[in-house]
């Protein structure tokens, strides 16, 4: 994933809102930017391994890109005071696809899977926080009540991320 600047510019009136959804405007900025580019990380849906040297060549490319995205994911962690990135990513892993925006569903593309099959999480990493969101908002647990320091449902959050995107 290559790196994408975006400026947010908030007003005075913006500014409380801005910095509580800070995370969510980060995830939000990420996976846009990633769609923009036509790119996307591939989830769960990769075609079969290729042959010989071109094989350990993907893995480590892929190894490369979990480390960028775990990288990435930390600073949002670091930043998302209100843990709203993470509600977001729950209750937008409890919707049906085909009721999600483009977006959203780049958001959760962007999270899903944050580890390759057959690898593990680290208790303390920033993909763990994510796995563990998306795992709830796909069991139906109320969002609400995991994340309550976020004041804002996803409905509100998806509004202010695109509200603040170039």
């Amino acid at each position: 994933m290559a790196a994408t600047t975006t400026t947010i510019a908030v007003g005075a009136g913006g500014l409380a809102v801005g910095a509580a959804v800070l995370g969510a405007i980060g995830l939000g900025a990420a996976a846009i930017g990633l769609l923009g580019r036509g790119g996307s990380r591939g989830g769960g849906r990769r075609r079969g391994g290729r042959r010989g040297g071109k094989r350990g060549r993907r893995q480590a490319e892929d190894q490369e890109e979990t480390d960028r995205l775990e990288r990435f994911l930390q600073v949002i962690r670091y930043e998302d005071v209100t843990g709203c990135a993470l509600r977001l990513a729950c209750e937008l892993a409890g919707m049906e696809e085909d009721q999600m925006a483009i977006e959203e569903l780049a958001i959760v593309d962007l999270l899903s899977p944050v580890t390759a099959p057959g690898q593990s999480l680290l208790p303390n990493s920033a993909s763990a926080d994510y796995k563990a969101a998306l795992t709830a908002g796909s069991k139906g647990k109320n969002c609400a009540k995991e994340y309550p320091i976020c004041p804002y449902n996803s409905t509100v959050l998806m509004n202010t991320v695109m509200n603040y995107l170039p």
